[in-house]
């Protein structure tokens, strides 16, 4: 099944699109809440970027860098210990 709503930019250059808005709106049964729902998810990916900013900021960009490589490895490390404790079988 097709998404009934095409990727679109619904900010650019920080401002709404408008007509990508009306289109997305116009294809939910409750836009008023969805709106709602959707300027949260905004205001949350707004913040989480500032917050990373300030991070880069104050620890600069290579132990961003750094910490970032930690993290992805202690990721895989987890994920296949978990995976190892998966019996075998079909």
């Amino acid at each position: 099944m097709r998404p009934r709503v095409p990727p679109v930019k619904i900010k650019k250059a920080g401002k709404d699109v408008d007509d990508s808005w009306r289109v997305l709106l116009a294809n939910v049964r409750t836009p008023r809440h969805n709106y709602g729902d959707f300027r949260a998810l905004i205001a949350a990916i707004d913040l989480g970027e500032r917050r990373m900013i300030d991070l880069v900021r104050k620890h600069g960009v290579e132990r961003f860098r750094e910490t970032v490589g930690d993290l992805l490895d202690y990721s895989e490390r987890r994920m296949r210990a978990e995976i190892a404790k998966i019996p075998d079988g079909r």
